[in-house]
């Protein structure tokens, strides 16, 4: 209805569309081409457990700088807008990167968190907030189990929907199809919350080499705000969604000295996705890359 409805008031004439404002809340299917835009780049957002959860001592503190691969989109996968309709520009960075410490908590408990600070690149500002509370369990050795709750409240900022690159092309038909008038100023939310299972096993042969795995699911609730104009109509629109995904990591953890260790893993998340003008639902999930160096200073 909203795609159709904006269709139709670009194609009317400069003095009947003027006032066309569009200022309402839409909730869509979790598998809609918005809905898998969203859940796609909150996947990239997901906290993992590298190895896991460490079985430190109380007061303990780690602290490591993580960076994860944003894979490029297709021209297809960006064609989200409007159930489809419309390209967006989501091939804004590469690579994320964010902070994280963790600490160890009575009873054998572990708290981690991380953050994306608020640092403009290319047009996009995170502000993305991560927080895990892991127990590890040792079966037998050198066999660790791990099991975490996780969650995060986050958002970024960014020209989305309108970028500069199609303000500048001014009427050109073929570089700014939908008019736009002005850099927009979009905004999605990133929140979910889950849990996640981890297993890792100890090398001592390899100098304490572990390779491991990990096992999600995430309950995410998302928002995507519009801010923008585009012909003769004002879209304050907000998409909201929800729905659960699933999650998994292969890796290996390497400590380089007692204090300092470094990771890396491959992820991937299965997400659904229904493209118009098809009816059937398939699959298009996120595979990437991820890399930590952490020190333990106590």
């Amino acid at each position: 209805m909203r795609r159709a409805w904006l269709l139709a008031a670009l194609l009317l004439p400069v003095s009947a569309a003027a006032q066309s404002v569009l200022d309402g809340v839409e909730r869509i299917d979790f598998n809609r081409p918005e809905s898998w835009a969203m859940k796609y780049f909150t996947s990239v957002s997901l906290l993992t457990t590298p190895g896991t959860p460490s079985p430190s001592g109380l007061g303990s503190l780690k602290a490591g700088l993580e960076a994860e691969w944003i894979p490029s989109l297709s021209t297809p996968q960006r064609t989200v807008g409007f159930d489809g309709a419309k390209t967006e520009d989501l091939n804004k960075l590469p690579v994320i990167g964010r902070v994280r410490a963790s600490t160890g908590l009575p009873l054998g408990l572990s708290l981690t968190l991380a953050y994306v600070p608020p640092i403009r690149l290319n047009g996009v500002t995170a502000n993305i907030f991560s927080a895990a509370l892991g127990y590890p369990y040792s079966p037998i050795d050198p066999l660790t189990l791990g099991l975490s709750v996780h969650g995060q409240l986050g958002s970024v900022k960014g020209d989305f929907v309108c970028p500069l690159s199609e303000v500048r092309a001014g009427n050109d038909p073929q570089r700014n199809p939908f008019n736009c008038l002005s850099k927009s100023h979009d905004k999605v939310r990133m929140n979910y919350l889950g849990a996640q299972l981890s297993g890792a096993y100890d090398i001592p042969q390899a100098r304490g080499l572990k390779p491991y795995a990990t096992l999600a699911f995430n309950a995410m609730d998302l928002e995507f705000h519009v801010n923008a104009r585009y012909g003769d109509v004002i879209d304050f629109t907000r998409l909201k969604t929800d729905g659960v995904t699933f999650s998994g990591t292969l890796g290996l953890l390497f400590p380089l000295t007692p204090r300092l260790e470094v990771n890396a893993e491959v992820f991937y998340s299965p997400l659904r996705v229904k493209r118009p003008p098809s009816t059937s639902t398939t699959n298009d999930g996120l595979f990437n890359v991820r890399a930590m160096a952490a020190y333990r200073f106590f």
